[in-house]
């Protein structure tokens, strides 16, 4: 492919007014840090506003759906994301989800607070349990590796097809029929973008076919989960317990009342994080870039109009 050229880069967080670019310079944008801020949406809005030659832009995270995809789609601007670069770390949370639930952990550690020795808890084996896994790109194959040689029963559902087997995945499902696998499944865990498709994918029919027994966990955007619905059910007992990163509000307000549950726990949207976060970001990005100015395709490329 032909080679581009070396071409003016902004970068958040700094004001297109303080970047020394011209209205028609400017053609990559990288937008570096976590997901979107009010003042990080500010921010892009002015840069699409001030650098109307912009071609690309990449973005630190992985969720794309605080941004106008709808103006990029028609401006034909190319968008990248960080697919990838949080999947280890994300993943490992899921894993432990799974161990903490299944053995019991916040009973234990409930238990622990007080002084109280308790042998009538009976923890649960892994080995042979069904987790419907939500999602397969990065992180739900991440976390399907991480899970095979616990000797669970991984279940995955995806919209598109995959052309080879994904390691620790011993099903994939393409269409609805995974509503119907809820019955029997004991972890629930969801690795799904936000889109219009999955908002409020998981409402409270979905989540009252789970067994008493089941626990969900969730690293996806808040909405995706009917949160009240949630709330509902675990009042009643009907769902064992949840490990959750993305909430509809964030921060989510102290008053809300999935705080202080011995059977919840509450993740400041934070599992990508870890000390080599940073670098890796840096690194994907640089990669890009090579590829960007030597006239390659770009990786982890978004369809605007799927949102992911």
């Amino acid at each position: 492919m032909k080679r581009r050229g070396r071409l003016p880069l902004a970068v958040y967080p700094h004001m297109p007014g303080r970047l020394g670019l011209t209205a028609d310079q400017a053609a990559v944008l990288w937008r570096s840090g976590g997901p979107g801020s009010e003042n990080g949406r500010f921010w892009l809005r002015a840069c699409l506003n001030a650098y109307p030659g912009l071609a690309w832009i990449h973005s630190d995270s992985m969720g794309v759906d605080d941004l106008p995809l709808a103006e990029l789609a028609a401006r034909q601007i190319v968008l990248t994301n960080a697919a990838g670069a949080h999947a280890r770390p994300i993943a490992e949370w899921v894993m432990l989800g799974v161990l903490m639930a299944s053995k019991r952990l916040v009973d234990f550690l409930g238990r622990c607070a007080h002084g109280i020795w308790d042998t009538s808890i009976v923890p649960r084996d892994l080995v042979g349990r069904r987790a419907l896994l939500l999602g397969l790109g990065s992180i739900g194959t991440e976390v399907a590796r991480l899970l095979e040689p616990l000797g669970l029963d991984v279940v995955a559902v995806t919209r598109s097809p995959r052309a080879r087997a994904v390691a620790g995945v011993t099903a994939v499902v393409h269409d609805g029929s995974w509503r119907e696998m809820l019955a029997d499944t004991d972890f629930l865990v969801c690795t799904l973008p936000l889109t219009d498709r999955t908002t409020g994918l998981l409402g409270q029919w979905e989540l009252a076919q789970l067994p008493s027994h089941a626990w969900i966990i969730s690293i996806s955007r808040g909405p995706v989960i009917d949160q009240d619905a949630l709330i509902a059910l675990l009042d009643s007992g009907r769902i064992a317990g949840a490990v959750l990163d993305g909430f509809s509000q964030e921060p989510l307000p102290a008053t809300d009342p999935l705080w202080q549950r011995p059977n919840v726990v509450v993740l400041p949207h934070h599992t990508w994080c870890s000390p080599s976060s940073r670098s890796r970001l840096e690194v994907l990005f640089a990669h890009q870039l090579r590829r960007w100015l030597a006239g390659e395709r770009l990786l982890n490329v978004v369809d605007c109009r799927r949102g992911y």
